[in-house]
């Protein structure tokens, strides 16, 4: 008689990019606010504009392994923005190891802090999410030291900043540099849309 197999926990609303990830799937029922690489980014625009209104200092950390081809999407898009945010805005890339750049960000002492970083969010490769802490209890980063939800907790505590990640859906975490061309529009609207953002909030000023 065979033993039976273990049953399987529920999964979580939001899964960090496996090693292995699938090529594409279809979108799957996950909270946040999502865009696909087809769809406007509009809501998206809302949903950040509404996160960092009436902030006052902003940390970008860009998370993420670059020999792991998409996984290294955030720390892409933090290079990408370098030299082009606001003296108010401290852009970080924190590589694989965000919890040890807590000193550097901690004295800058932001009011609001964004991670980009690569997540499973059952969904096409591209898709964007922007995620609050409230909603990803349990989510465990696969090439990363700390489970996300851990880091956010830490870094509030820390720095009592807003905290919120901005994530990309992945199309291969697997070893190899460069993003696939889904994930690399992704990362060109994403700092388009975070540059265009900061500079509106400076104009107004």
């Amino acid at each position: 008689m065979k033993p039976r197999k273990p049953s399987l926990p529920d999964a979580q609303p939001v899964q960090l990019a496996p090693l292995v990830p699938p090529t594409c799937r279809p979108p799957g029922r996950s909270s946040g606010t999502e865009v696909s690489s087809q769809v406007d980014t509009g809501t998206l625009e809302e949903a950040l504009a509404s996160w960092l209104a009436a902030y006052s200092r902003l940390v970008i950390a860009g998370v993420g392994n670059s020999l792991r081809s998409d996984d290294g999407l955030g720390v892409e898009v933090v290079a990408r923005l370098a030299g082009k945010v606001p003296q108010n805005t401290l852009v970080v890339d924190c590589g694989t190891v965000p919890e040890s750049y807590l000193g550097p960000i901690r004295r800058f002492r932001p009011s609001h802090i964004l991670i980009i970083d690569a997540a499973d969010i059952e969904s096409y490769p591209g898709s964007i999410k922007l995620v609050l802490p409230e909603q990803i209890v349990g989510l465990i980063l696969s090439t990363h030291n700390l489970p996300m939800s851990v880091l956010s907790d830490y870094m509030r505590e820390q720095t009592r900043a807003k905290i919120a990640f901005l994530v990309i859906q992945p199309k291969n975490t697997e070893f190899g540099e460069g993003l696939s061309p889904e994930v690399e529009d992704a990362v060109k609207r994403v700092t388009e849309l975070v540059r265009v953002l900061l500079a509106k909030d400076q104009s107004a000023d």
